[in-house]
């Protein structure tokens, strides 16, 4: 979040010139690597702005989740949630960099509409419900993870396909894409992310910090959360999408029939390809 634009340019520069980037050291040249995969659009070959780059996420989930956890009032609940699903749709938008695809700017703004109302009423629903304290410590949590199930399908209209050896075949899959959101992105977007900001640091404190620290030094409770927080978005966000697979597995005979007739164009073109030679 901390390098500049025009840092990034430099690093974009250096490395669109074959030139410049062999006279140049190896570790500039790492360093500008790094910097170009953190800051620059990988298609727009532009900055993306700082409070919107992938590397905001642990920063902004952690004040988010401590804002939506801690919040007594209808106001402060409201606020919390608007701005979660913001960020994370603004995140969205700037770095998306699918070619094979546009992104729709009416459903986009459709799921975040539909999540951000429903984050906001479950948690408000929630404030003012009479459920027992274990479910409306659970409330957040849920919010979020309803907001995720709904705005999640509305963004995947199909996906790109590769074949065995991991070579892309043309065109996209509404099949396949409808296996992936729920093999994949509900099961990150609408159960682990928000369980790993929210769920498991809440349960941390009320059970462990709070009942301890509550009646030995109460003046390091709200450091002691702040910190279980951003240790749980930090550490166990990265181990959860790790354990999630970056790819599903389907069968030809499962795709729609377009993509059925792309996959078999793509393998007699491959198999004409490796008799002439």
């Amino acid at each position: 979040m901390l390098v500049s634009d025009a840092k990034a340019h430099a690093a974009t520069k250096l490395l669109s010139d074959p030139r410049a980037a062999s006279f140049a050291e190896a570790s500039e040249v790492e360093a500008a690597r790094c910097t170009f995969e953190a800051a620059v659009h990988p298609v727009l070959q532009q900055p993306v702005p700082s409070a919107f780059r992938i590397c905001s996420f642990v920063p902004v989930t952690t004040i988010a989740a401590i804002g939506i956890s801690s919040s007594g009032s209808a106001a402060g609940t409201l606020f919390w949630h608007w701005f979660y699903q913001s960020h994370s749709a603004a995140v969205r938008y700037c770095n998306y960099a699918d070619t094979s695809r546009d992104l729709d700017p009416r459903q986009m703004t459709a799921a975040y509409a539909v999540s951000t109302a429903s984050a906001c009423a479950i948690g408000l629903g929630a404030l003012h419900s009479r459920l027992p304290r274990r479910l409306t410590l659970a409330a957040p949590h849920l919010a979020l993870c309803f907001a995720g199930g709904l705005s999640t399908p509305m963004l995947e209209r199909g996906v790109p396909l590769l074949d065995e050896s991991g070579v892309a075949i043309p065109g996209v899959s509404s099949t396949a894409a409808a296996r992936a959101t729920v093999e994949r992105a509900a099961l990150l977007q609408a159960v682990l992310v928000p369980a790993c900001a929210l769920l498991v640091p809440t349960a941390v404190i009320r059970a462990v910090l709070a009942p301890h620290l509550w009646r030995t030094a109460p003046q390091l409770l709200p450091l002691a959360a702040s910190a279980t927080v951003l240790g749980s978005v930090g550490g166990l966000t990265p181990l959860a999408t790790a354990a999630v697979p970056a790819y599903v597995s389907l069968a030809v005979a499962d795709l729609e029939p377009e993509a059925r007739e792309r996959v078999a164009a793509e393998a007699t073109a491959a198999a004409a390809s490796a008799a002439s030679s």
